[in-house]
């Protein structure tokens, strides 16, 4: 190898370095490998082969080139979270997804777990079935959520089962507090997260109070919260007629345990009670609401 040829290799891996970098973007963690030394009459020259000549770029379509015998291509994912604008009448069973929108590259390195917490205003939805229960903060629930994404890429990471009830609003925001996702490889990864809303069908605000406006008349409603308690719980109550109610508690015997109320109430309006079952031992109970026309009884658990 003669000098001249030395030079004009040095200018060809040069321009086709500069043609690669008017398309693509070039990471240059290494600058050059292999290469040797050659001589000729007592001369010797000792060089490195161009990063042009020595690497490979990236298929279409990747967000970055790699250049080099040991380059690493830079891999960007991302995943858009979000949930929809629901809306329910009280007292019906909802289904609310957390959809999976707009992913890139989420599975290149195979299955992905991600955590998720979720927030929403826990007097309009009770979390039932396999739903994740409920940790209140004020208001609101705070929910995790976890799993994995594997195989055919999924639109749905959870479905939550709730049943929608007569709360001290007439929608809540779904919030998606956070949303972490297993890293796998790639160089970054982007998290998006997009909040929805729950609406209540068949209600309206008037002063400080919700109330059912069906044309059929309201229904009764009795709802104790958390339906396992372990210690002050509270109690939702709506009934369908303005007058005398009693609500009680009562054993599988059906013997009285304990007096929650007795008085009036008007009808279709929510009432909100604190309960003190710290005198009732641990085992399974009733709340029962008697009014002048119905009857509603609901299992409550108790656990010391």
């Amino acid at each position: 190898m003669t000098y001249q040829h030395y030079i004009i290799g040095l200018i060809f891996g040069l321009l086709t370095t500069i043609g690669a970098s008017a398309q693509h973007r070039v990471d240059r963690q290494v600058m050059g490998s292999g290469g040797g030394a050659t001589g000729n009459l007592g001369h010797q020259v000792s060089g490195t082969l161009s990063q042009a000549a020595a690497g490979l770029l990236s298929p279409d379509g990747e967000n970055l080139a790699g250049i080099g015998f040991w380059h690493k291509p830079f891999v960007e994912a991302d995943a858009l979270v979000r949930f929809p604008v629901i809306e329910a009448e009280v007292g019906t069973r909802v289904t609310i997804p957390l959809i999976l929108d707009n992913s890139a590259r989420l599975l290149r390195y195979g299955p992905r777990s991600f955590q998720a917490r979720v927030r929403f205003n826990r007097s309009l939805l009770e979390p039932i079935g396999g739903t994740p229960r409920c940790t209140p903060d004020g208001d609101d629930c705070v929910m995790e959520i976890s799993g994995t994404v594997s195989g055919n890429l999924v639109d749905t990471l959870a479905r939550l089962e709730f049943t929608a009830m007569l709360g001290n609003a007439e929608s809540t925001p779904l919030t998606i507090d956070t949303i972490i996702w297993e890293r796998r490889g790639e160089s970054e990864f982007t998290p998006r997260k997009e909040d929805g809303e729950f609406r209540l069908l068949g209600v309206c605000r008037e002063g400080d109070h919700i109330r059912l406006i069906r044309g059929g008349g309201p229904a009764s409603r009795l709802n104790a919260l958390p339906n396992i308690t372990e210690g002050p719980a509270r109690l939702d109550v709506v009934t369908n007629e303005t007058g005398s109610v009693h609500i009680s508690v009562v054993d599988p015997l059906g013997r009285e345990a304990s007096i929650l109320f007795d008085g009036e109430l008007e009808a279709a309006r929510l009432y909100q009670l604190s309960l003190d079952l710290g005198s009732l031992a641990t085992g399974l109970y009733f709340i029962v609401m008697q009014s002048e026309s119905e009857r509603i009884v609901q299992q409550l658990h108790i656990r010391r």
